[in-house]
């Protein structure tokens, strides 16, 4: 039966439409997510981030508390699926105050809370920004508030001031009470303590100790002797900052009875060769 007969009876209206309504239904492709990501874990947030979850909550540092050190850990609860809970990982970022990002790097999660510490040094009595993200195979949820944090104060202390702070550093310490007793191996012990808490990051340009040749006398943590170049000035202390360097005889009569504390500067030409600035803590 042609279309003209059939539109007799008032059937051609009905066929034409349903061609039209299966003509547009074929064209019309379902949204895919990406695989493997459930589709209701993407969506386009404000902020151009992928993923339908909650933001990291920074939990420290925060409020720009002074640190102890330079090296950071930074601690966050997680973020939460809006509507699909899957594993996720996290994007921390570190930035300073100006907002040039220094430091960028994917994480795992922890159960409940994601700790992370910085594997560096940042710089000393400076303010840092940081805030993290939820990520899920390449898509990212939004950021985090921005949280501060200040570094270690720098702890300088001038040369005129030397004798004063090694008095100080002397009050109530235990190697200083040996040393002073007749204990070389505390003298040593408390000159590097010392040292260390006036250059703790190892500032080339700051206070070290001297190092020693093999077959010299010379101190480590666990004693002094003619050892092999691994030990240091039992009672030197060396500042970088000069060319040539430094130098402070710092203890009078160091492994005898009576030690006392002194600064006295020791003229730079009896340095012997490859006694130089050191610092054995960094």
């Amino acid at each position: 039966m042609t279309l003209r007969a059939l539109s007799r009876f008032g059937v051609a209206p009905f066929l034409v439409a349903a061609i039209s309504i299966a003509g547009c239904g074929g064209d019309r492709t379902s949204p895919t997510s990406p695989t493997g990501v459930p589709a209701g874990l993407l969506g386009a947030n404000p902020d151009g981030s992928t993923l339908k979850v909650t933001q990291p909550v920074p939990q420290a540092p925060t409020n720009s508390v002074r640190l102890e050190n330079a090296t950071p850990t930074l601690r966050f609860s997680n973020a939460q699926g809006l509507y699909v809970n899957v594993d996720l990982e996290y994007q921390v970022q570190i930035l300073t105050e100006s907002g040039q990002q220094v430091y960028l790097q994917q994480v795992p999660r922890g159960s409940g809370q994601t700790i992370h510490t910085y594997p560096g040094q940042l710089d000393l009595d400076t303010t840092y920004l940081w805030r993290a993200r939820a990520t899920y195979q390449g898509q990212v949820g939004p950021w985090s508030d921005t949280a501060a944090f200040l570094t270690l104060a720098r702890p300088f202390v001038p040369d005129d001031q030397l004798l004063a702070y090694l008095l100080q550093f002397s009050q109530g310490n235990a190697e200083w009470n040996a040393c002073s007793a007749g204990s070389g191996r505390s003298c040593f012990r408390f000159v590097y303590d010392a040292v260390q808490s006036m250059n703790p990051t190892c500032d080339p340009n700051s206070w070290g100790l001297l190092s020693k040749n093999p077959g010299e006398q010379q101190c480590t943590r666990n004693g002094c002797g003619s050892l092999g170049g691994e030990g240091f000035g039992e009672d030197v202390i060396t500042h970088g900052g000069w060319s040539p360097i430094r130098l402070w005889d710092v203890i009078v009569g160091a492994g005898a009875p009576g030690a006392s504390l002194g600064a006295s500067e020791i003229p730079r030409d009896t340095r012997r060769p490859g006694n130089n600035w050191a610092c054995p803590w960094r």
